[in-house]
């Protein structure tokens, strides 16, 4: 049997993969038929999370009612075992589920400063600040762009007059490039990062079923509305924003190993 992740109560978690459940099955269901291929019964999972459904189409023309194909993350009992899990596992129906713990902790002991200047405030910048924020950091993100509330007017004015605004406009603001697109989160990398960022959009409001669908869609109604709380929630960590400001150069010490001592901004 491959190996498990396991818990400090001795607990086992595994990834139950290719459940076929009908799109109008009871709710439950999919717990259900998780359990069972694991071996047990429903009530006994300690613990079940969808971790990514996909709507299967295929053949519709042979008359196959369409169904979800989805992925689980279950939490079994100390030490179970069982005929059903093995051939699971042997068949590659059941794998070690990654640990989705959230962000990693970070070792402020060694080399990360203290004071860390983040550029850039697209997805990437957010979620490099809020880990280094909550690690203690004295963390300040810059965007040439401009914040949210101003960068609505200067797009505005774009699709009115054609002419752009070069530091705040489709491409430069909060929230990067994807600020105006439609919400769209086809990523589906399985690193144990990807959880607690899902997460953290869930709580700025993103509709929970981003953290499974296979082809997650925030929306373009809620996508503004998230990166506000977004943005709360750094500048509740300690985050500073500052917008309209430009790097333009990086000051070097190259006697210690190319360090960054400061940023030079327009």
């Amino acid at each position: 049997m491959r190996s498990q992740r396991i818990d400090s109560s001795g607990q086992m978690t595994w990834r139950v993969l290719g459940i076929q459940v009908p799109v109008d099955a009871p709710e439950g269901e999919t717990r259900r038929l998780a359990a069972k291929r694991l071996g047990l019964k429903e009530r006994e999972l300690l613990g079940f999370r969808l971790v990514r459904r996909s709507l299967d189409l295929r053949g519709r023309r042979s008359g196959r009612p369409a169904s979800f194909v989805v992925h689980a993350d279950c939490l079994c009992p100390e030490g179970h075992r069982g005929a059903a899990l093995n051939r699971a596992v042997k068949s590659g129906k059941v794998i070690e589920a990654p640990s989705v713990n959230g962000f990693l902790p970070l070792d402020m002991s060694g080399a990360v400063p203290k004071r860390v200047v983040v550029v850039g405030s697209g997805p990437a910048g957010l979620f490099a600040a809020l880990p280094l924020a909550q690690a203690g950091c004295d963390v300040t993100v810059l965007d040439r762009g401009a914040s949210l509330d101003e960068r609505g007017g200067d797009v505005v004015a774009f699709h009115r007059s054609r002419s752009p605004r070069p530091e705040s406009n489709l491409l430069y603001g909060e929230g990067g490039a994807g600020t105006y697109s439609d919400g769209k989160l086809y990523t589906r990398t399985d690193d144990p990062l990807e959880w607690p960022v899902l997460q953290a959009l869930v709580r700025a409001g993103a509709p929970e079923d981003i953290c499974y669908d296979s082809r997650a869609h925030v929306g373009t109604d809620r996508l503004h509305s998230v990166l506000r709380r977004l943005r709360g929630t750094l500048e509740e960590a300690g985050v500073k924003f500052l917008w309209r400001v430009r790097m333009d150069d990086l000051v070097i010490n190259h006697s210690a190993e190319r360090e960054v001592r400061a940023v030079v901004t327009s």
